[in-house]
């Protein structure tokens, strides 16, 4: 219609294109709009859900900066590219996250004498990275896959619930990974303040001034299976430096029996979107953030936005160009030779001699 409407001599049309690709431009004009209102809301669910505040446990003596100095730094080099009401709504968001721990700091006794103290910190979720030690709050969702360290449970153990995961409401129970083998873990139950000091023995968190070597050879180590989408499996080692003399002038590990070698099953393991049940508090190490996550390696890609009918119109379509296709090939081609067969019997075809008065 557009051809026969501005170049009449090529093709002639009865009706103007507008009539067409007015009403066209009109519901593809409505489907654009409904499908982004949902892209916004999809949007604001995501921002809502990578900027919850979680809890990170840290020590306060990394640096000689006062903590409060160094979260406000820490932030304002954050956001930098972010306007004036954005990091007002952060810093009220911090204030209020720091005001609902009800977790004061704790000390935390350094074999070379001294002292540190770690303390509970608000975080967003995005921002949490492998070996960050994660503190979940009963019925908080995990915001990683995270291993078991402590938990207000007996022996360390925590209740998940993975509805949101497999389906399944039961409770699962889940292990913490040092009481298989420390045989001075012998408290049923333990308060945040002994976990955290326990868990200082064989994190950063209690050799904050350490030379790097020392730093090196207290600090456990964690190693894990490459992520995979098997929610039910998980492999994994916690190495654990024997905790031995320590020389005062040169804080150095001077002996030791060995590394104590726990393993790691799926019972060690809390799986990011699963809740805490039945548990006021859980303390584990991210091991899986972002992508890596057991969740995000089971997602899959959007499904397409059209509908069903949709897609029976455009199959419906494609059948009826290619049939009529197949009708103008053809029924032109039986034209063609038709004519050129039967060209001296048709009356009806007339041609022009070089005298123009002969027919």
């Amino acid at each position: 219609m557009f051809v026969g409407t501005y170049y009449p001599n090529l093709y002639q049309s009865a009706f103007s294109p507008w009539t067409t690709w007015g009403p066209i431009a009109l519901f593809i004009s409505i489907s654009l709009l409904n499908e982004g209102l949902a892209d916004k809301k999809r949007h604001v669910s995501d921002r809502k859900t990578n900027t919850f505040r979680c809890i990170v446990l840290e020590n306060t003596t990394a640096d000689t900066t006062p903590v409060a100095d160094s979260m406000t730094s820490s932030m304002n080099n954050s956001m930098v590219n972010v306007s004036a009401k954005n990091r007002r709504e952060a810093a009220e968001a911090d204030e209020i996250a720091q005001k609902e721990i009800p977790w004061d700091d704790v000390d935390i006794p350094v074999p070379n004498g001294s002292k540190t103290k770690a303390f509970f910190r608000p975080i967003e979720r995005k921002d949490i990275r492998q070996g960050h030690l994660v503190l979940i709050r009963n019925r908080e969702m995990i915001p990683a896959d995270v291993v078991l360290l402590a938990s207000s449970g007996d022996r360390g153990c925590a209740y998940i619930e993975t509805s949101s995961i497999d389906g399944e409401t039961n409770l699962k129970l889940r292990l913490s990974a040092k009481h298989k083998t420390d045989p001075s873990f012998n408290q049923p139950n333990e308060s945040i303040e002994e976990a955290a000091r326990r868990i200082a023995g064989f994190t950063a968190i209690g050799c904050p001034n350490y030379s790097s070597d020392a730093r090196n050879r207290r600090i456990a180590e964690l190693s894990t299976e490459p992520p995979d989408a098997h929610i039910n499996t998980f492999t994994g080692l916690l190495k654990l430096s024997p905790l031995a003399t320590i020389d005062e002038e040169d804080p150095v590990l001077v002996s030791g029996n060995g590394p104590v070698n726990v393993p790691l099953s799926a019972d060690n393991l809390l799986l990011r979107g699963a809740v805490l049940r039945n548990t006021e508090w859980a303390i584990g190490i991210a091991c899986f953030t972002g992508t890596d996550t057991k969740l995000s390696q089971n997602a899959v890609e959007a499904p397409s936005k059209f509908a069903q009918l949709d897609i029976i119109i455009n199959k419906c379509v494609l059948v009826m160009v290619f049939v009529e296709l197949l009708c103008i090939v053809g029924l032109s081609t039986s034209a063609v030779l038709s004519n050129k067969k039967n060209i001296e019997e048709l009356w009806c075809v007339m041609t022009q001699c070089q005298n123009p008065h002969e027919t």
